[in-house]
Parts: C-alpha cells; sequence; structure tokens
C-alpha cells in the first residue's frame, strides 16, 4: 500500500464572498456590493509538492476515473 499526500489546489474564475468575513461599513445596504456567480465558472485544479503542477483540459471534470488515471499516469509513470 503506498500512501500519498498531495497538495491539491482548485482556482476559480469567479470572486469569493464569504459572508463570516468580509464586512462593509455602511448605513445603506444597497452601497454594499454584490457578489455575482456564473453558472459553470472557469475552473483548474492544480497539483504541487508531489509532482510538477498539472493542470486538467478544460473539457474534462475530475471525477474518481478521471482522477485515478491522472494518478498512475503522473504520479507513478
Amino acid at each position: 500500500m503506498i500512501w500519498l499526500f498531495s497538495d491539491e489546489k482548485n482556482f476559480s474564475q469567479d470572486q469569493v464572498y464569504i459572508r463570516q468575513t468580509h464586512r462593509w461599513i455602511t448605513s445603506c445596504p444597497k452601497d454594499v456590493p454584490k457578489v455575482m456567480k456564473t453558472q459553470f465558472p472557469a475552473t483548474v485544479m492544480v497539483f504541487r509538492d508531489v509532482i510538477p503542477p498539472y493542470i486538467f483540459d478544460s473539457s474534462l471534470r475530475a471525477n474518481r476515473d478521471i482522477y485515478l488515471d491522472v494518478m498512475d499516469q503522473v504520479v507513478m509513470p
């Protein structure tokens, strides 16, 4: 059995709004900027530290089969 630890990060094109940490001082709620989200934002998944950065093709959704295929081809060639 091989244990694999990876640093995996998903980057998205949409702006992130965290209600608990983002604060605005205003007396009018209309002054608070709206954060719009797209239905299918462009995303990139990157692995780091274990292997060189690997970027998935934009047409692929990283499901279990794709993920295991990348692990077989890139991590353990």
